[in-house]
């Protein structure tokens, strides 16, 4: 029997799905829908990985704090911070 999740279309979507189903694909939504209704997840902004954005700022260290700070959507204080855990690594 064919489950109802696969009959999902993009108009059938409420507006915060929409967003999904834009940026994941249809099939990747209906299986969020499936597997995880009910849940309720918050997305953090990139410069709240913290463990990710002190590799980028090592992988980076040539590059200007604007730049790092433009690139991570963050404050130019945050990196400066940042480099500053890494110097006292």
């Amino acid at each position: 029997m064919d489950k109802a999740y696969n009959n999902i279309e993009f108009e059938d979507l409420t507006p915060d799905l929409e967003i999904i189903a834009d940026v994941c694909g249809i099939e990747a939504t209906r299986k969020l829908i499936e597997h995880a209704s009910g849940h309720t997840y918050y997305i953090p902004k990139l410069s709240k990985l913290k463990g990710f954005c002190l590799e980028y700022v090592k992988k980076n260290k040539d590059e200007t704090n604007f730049k790092i700070a433009r690139n991570l959507e963050c404050s130019t204080e945050y990196i400066v911070r940042l480099r500053k855990l890494i110097d006292n690594e």
